[in-house]
């Protein structure tokens, strides 16, 4: 791997690192949200999704990396 490739590997690794307070407090929130929603309404359907959406993508950019 050329050194400037990894350079910007560890960068968005870093990143990542950075946001991953922020993650665990929007699935907090969400998993609040989702406490207090009738779990058949669509406001909990929706929230449901987002999280598991928010989840995979997470998951695939943490695996990239």
């Amino acid at each position: 791997m050329p050194k400037w490739l990894f350079l910007i590997v560890q960068l968005l690794k870093d990143e990542l690192r950075n946001e991953q307070r922020h993650y665990e407090h929007f699935l907090l929130q969400g998993h609040a949200i989702l406490d207090k929603t009738d779990p058949d309404s669509s406001d909990a359907e929706l929230v449901s999704r987002r999280l598991e959406d928010v989840n995979v993508t997470w998951d695939r950019l943490a695996g990239w990396l």
